[in-house]
């Protein structure tokens, strides 16, 4: 089959171009193997991703009106290093950052890389992927693909997939839903919407600011032992692990900054709509993430229980109106039938604005769990794997969580100014803190 070249940019791309004035699109994910990975072998199933998911090998063209992917040719996919190997001789630990902080212009290259560093007791693969195309959902499906192709070319030096070329948009989510269905709660919606965006100061965490900084990451990988005991009590509360986090979350932001006393307790968190689509798959790599907003008010509680007993309310709220769903809808509606640039513009001054008034809240991303075949590379075996949150631009910052064999990790990408690194760990500490006193409720 040919792949075209050029592929239709959809809304969900416009969107996620729109936040370039904040945010680092970049999605990074570490995976950490007991052993080494074959170096061609691993270059060969990078480069044949980009044909079996064709926008990967593309560039974005933001036209103000009808804008695209482009297409690289087949030789500027060839002959690009989309694998690079740590210098020997460097610290690992350097390598890695300095990989971290290397910005990937999404107009201009393909929309993955990664990088390689060898260790003693076996291979640090980094992997990078823009935010354009791609959510975290999105990203799993890429790793679980070149898994695929790594293990496929073990065996066969010729293999390939044929490229996909099914639908990139949000119709994949929406046609499980009837307009009637749609248009139902929309006027509840809007009234929850204009509630929990509002131009009212929220609770932030401003960080220091520095244009000539380049990003750093704070990563907090939780062991499944030390997880696990936090896990079970808030199931025995009836929490999920994102209630939890969300909960711990806004008592360490009122915890550890004074400012944040008074104000509202909110969070701008993300919901992967793949969940309503049957069988949860979507149907290529793509962006299907949605957010809402939960808030309990200034007042945190007398402790984690009665926080994390009114949060879950208010989550589950959300989700029974499908209210992420309705979101994106409701955009769809405004923004898809405007011209690229036009969408941009509106989108970019509605962010600037709650930034300037302080109204942006904090941002949680839950980019679930990492399923084993996405990291089944055959042999080696894969010893951890965690996701890294794109990097903020203050006074916006967020918190990312992703799981791996029961353990999570904590991770947030920020300006390398100040004492920027020393409060994220703080605010860690502070939501570690918070879990241990979830550990005496009963069954």
């Amino acid at each position: 089959m040919e792949i075209p070249q050029k592929l239709p940019a959809v809304l969900t791309d416009c969107a996620q171009y729109a936040q370039r004035d904040w945010a680092r699109l970049e999605i990074h994910v570490l995976i950490e193997l007991g052993g080494p990975l074959d170096r061609q072998r691993l270059a060969r199933a990078l480069r044949l991703c980009l044909d079996a998911e064709p926008v990967l090998g593309c560039r974005l063209v933001p036209r103000p009106v009808g804008a695209f992917w482009q297409r690289f040719s087949a030789k500027e996919l060839d002959d690009w290093p989309l694998l690079r190997l740590a210098d020997p001789g460097r610290d690992p630990q350097e390598a890695t950052a300095a990989f971290l902080s290397e910005p990937l212009d999404l107009t201009a290259a393909p929309q993955v890389a990664a990088l390689l560093v060898p260790g003693g007791e076996g291979d640090l693969l980094v992997v990078k992927a823009g935010h354009f195309a791609p959510d975290a959902g999105g990203v799993k499906d890429f790793l679980r693909l070149l898994c695929l192709c790594y293990r496929g070319l073990a065996s066969d030096p010729g293999f390939s997939l044929p490229p996909n070329l099914k639908d990139r948009g949000l119709s994949q989510v929406y046609r499980h839903f009837s307009t009637k269905s749609l248009l139902a709660g929309l006027p509840s919606m809007l009234g929850s919407f204009r509630s929990h965006i509002s131009p009212a100061p929220a609770a932030g965490f401003p960080l220091a600011e520095d244009p000539e900084s380049p990003p750093v990451f704070s990563v907090r990988r939780i062991p499944p032992e030390r997880f696990a005991p936090v896990q079970d009590a808030a199931k025995r509360a009836g929490a999920t692990v994102n209630d939890l986090m969300a909960a711990s979350l806004m008592r360490a932001l009122w915890d550890v900054r004074e400012g944040n006393r008074g104000l509202p307790l909110r969070l701008a968190q993300t919901m992967d709509l793949r969940q309503l689509i049957p069988g949860g798959k979507a149907e290529t790599v793509c962006h299907l993430t949605s957010g809402f907003f939960p808030s309990i008010g200034p007042d945190p509680g007398r402790d984690l229980a009665q926080t994390l007993a009114r949060v879950k309310a208010d989550i589950d709220g959300f989700k029974e109106s499908l209210f992420p769903l309705r979101l994106l809808w409701m955009n769809g509606l405004v923004f898809g039938s405007l011209p690229f640039g036009a969408a941009d513009r509106l989108m970019r001054e509605s962010w600037k604005g709650m930034r300037k008034k302080a109204a942006a809240p904090v941002l949680l991303t839950n980019m679930g769990p990492i399923a084993e075949d996405c990291v089944d590379f055959g042999a080696p075996a894969t010893r951890y794997a965690g996701f890294l949150v794109p990097p903020l631009l203050p006074p916006t910052f967020g918190v990312g969580i992703s799981g791996f064999r029961g353990g999570i990790t904590l991770s947030a990408g920020f300006p390398g100014a100040g004492n920027n690194s020393r409060e994220v760990e703080r605010l860690f500490d502070a939501m570690e803190k918070e879990w241990a006193s979830l550990e005496h409720i009963s069954e």
